[in-house]
Formats: C-alpha cells, structure tokens, sequence
C-alpha cells in the first residue's frame, strides 16, 4: 500500500485497507482529519471514523515531519519506533497503543503508523510537570518495560535495536552544545551551563562508561510522552528513541526532567521504591538503583540538546527544553554526577 505521510492522503479508500489488512471488518465512508499531539520529529494526526462494520470510532495516524531536514535527522528514529510496534510492543508489558499499521521507507524518511487512539487520556504538560501520582504511575509502566528485557533477555528478536554510536554522539553532541547555548543559553543559571559544557566535553566517555544493569529502554521517558487516563493509567508513545542501555537512564530522566526540583527532592525515595518493586529483580536494591540514578542524570542534557538540535524550532519547544535542562541540570548536581565523569 502507499506510505501515506501526508493528511491528504489518509483517505477512507486508503483507510479501509489498511483495517481490513489488520482483520478489522468494515468500510470507511468519511474521515474527519484534526493535528493531536506536540512532537516535534513527527506529526500526528487524530482521524475521526465515519463507516460501517466493526471499526474504531477514531485512530492516530503518525507521520513523518514535513520538513526534510528533520526528516534526515530523524530517520533512524522512526526506524526504530516503526520496528517497536513490529517486533516488541507485544513482548513488553508496558501499556501502549495497540497498532493497526506499521510501514516506512527503505532509508526511514517515510512512515506511517496507524495506532489505537487512547482518547479521553490527555498528553502530560512537560513545561509545567507533574504531580507525585503521576510519577509514581508513570515509573510503574517504566519497571514493566524493564523487567522483560532485564539483561539484554528478550523473547522478541532486537537484532533491529543498535545502542548508542559513540561516534555519531561525538560528532554531533558539540554542535547541538554550541547551538542550545546560542539561542538558549542566557535563560540558563552560569552553573547549569557549565554543567552543560562539562558533559558536552565528557558524552563519549560517558557512554563507555555504562553500568551493568541495563535492559531495553524508552529513552525519553517524559511526560510529552505519556497520556494519562482519568483513573490514573499511563500509556507510553514515541518510541523513536529506544535503545538497550542503562535502565537508571530512564528513571534518572523522569525524575530530572517531568516534575520540579522541589517536587523531585519531596518524592524520588518513594518513586524508586515503586519502580523496584515493580521491576522486582532479584538483589536490585535501592542504593542499585541510586547509583544507576548518577550515572542516568546525563539523559537528560544530552536529549535536551540534541532534541533541541533535531527539532523544529517553536516558542513551546524553546520553553520546553529550557526547563528540562534546568532540571536536569539540578539533579545531576544533587546526585554529584559531574564526579563520574572526572
């Protein structure tokens, strides 16, 4: 079938292949086509169903960015996510959306990813955090992606799933420091853009550097991406920047990046309490996880930037990232992580 990447052509005819193909019964005679979501990488587009037979009220188409710059720098991200909802979704036990359709391109720029619409869930505001509960639920869906692939242990094949290319990070973390700091740096504190500057010179060591406890990871574990159902339920999306590696990375980065430092300080030792005990490894503890916690803190200045480098530029991004590195920026400084790095 076509790549439909654009909304114009998520179609009724294109549509109806695509359910059909996916065993859902019925024909689509109308769509009704609205922008969801504050991805910046892609777009995502809510498609309201008007037909007979057994299908959904609503789906979530997700394309690529209509810019091809973007497109280029997030072509092995939508590889991965596109590979995600075909070969792991099922073998994780994270809640996420169910998927219909999953087709991309050779080289990754083109995609389209037809997924259950989780509507009335509403998207965490990154900008403003979250409260404890949301956390607390959060890193419960965090242990449920974790446990499964605990060790690089997996049912599911991950031959498709590459760690970080230290190579790529070195070229590409220096220009992403340089440009934050250009356009972002006087909203900064001069002690979190030193904090900046010092792991910008230390990324590549950093990741030689990983800890023993790794498993597969979402990346960008942040509320941007989780919904939140109104009996307190989390389902995770986006998952263009999966990897194996530090599971402490993504705890680290939930913590350092969707709550304030204030509200972080209050309620970390009860939230890594939740994760443990849902992850429930055997001999993992909490002083582990604490220290797996130290390493982790660099996820966040490190997606901070190169986010901020990859994406479409827009007054919410810019608000978005400026509070995410001053968060992380804090927590790095309160967990003395700067000290693994020298």
């Amino acid at each position: 079938m076509t790549i439909a990447t654009e909304p114009e052509q998520l179609t009724a005819e294109w549509l109806t292949g695509v359910l059909n193909n996916a065993g859902i019964d019925g024909r689509v005679d109308d769509v009704d086509i609205s922008a969801v979501g504050t991805g910046q990488m892609a777009r995502s587009y809510r498609v309201v169903i008007s037909g007979s037979g057994d299908l959904p009220d609503s789906v979530v188409c997700k394309v690529p960015s209509d810019q091809e710059v973007v497109r280029a720098l997030g072509s092995a991200g939508y590889r991965k996510e596109v590979n995600f909802y075909l070969h792991l979704a099922e073998a994780v036990q994270t809640r996420v959306p169910q998927c219909h359709h999953a087709e991309m391109s050779e080289d990754a720029q083109q995609f389209v990813l037809v997924l259950q619409d989780m509507a009335p869930a509403t998207q965490g505001d990154q900008i403003a955090g979250a409260d404890a509960a949301q956390i607390n639920a959060a890193a419960i869906e965090m242990a449920r992606l974790h446990r499964p692939t605990w060790g690089g242990q997996c049912a599911a094949d991950l031959s498709w799933l590459e760690d970080y290319d230290p190579g790529q990070l070195g070229f590409f973390m220096p220009i992403a420091h340089e440009q934050f700091i250009e356009n972002l740096g006087d909203r900064l504190s001069s002690e979190h853009r030193e904090v900046l500057s010092i792991f910008t010179e230390h990324a590549v060591e950093w990741t030689g550097s990983m800890p023993s406890n790794q498993a597969v990871v979402h990346g960008d574990f942040r509320l941007d991406n989780l919904l939140f159902d109104a009996d307190g339920s989390v389902t995770v999306v986006d998952w263009q920047t999966l990897t194996i590696g530090a599971a402490g990375c993504d705890l680290a980065y939930l913590l350092g990046n969707s709550v304030t430092t204030d509200l972080r300080r209050a309620i970390e030792a009860d939230v890594i309490d939740r994760y443990i005990e849902e992850l429930s490894i055997d001999g993992y503890s909490a002083a582990d996880c604490r220290e797996d916690l130290r390493y982790g803190a660099f996820q966040g200045p490190m997606i901070t930037m190169l986010g901020a480098f990859a994406a479409t530029q827009t007054e919410r991004g810019d608000d978005m990232f400026v509070a995410m590195a001053e968060r992380s920026c804090a927590q790095i400084v309160d967990y003395d992580s700067l000290a693994i790095l020298s």
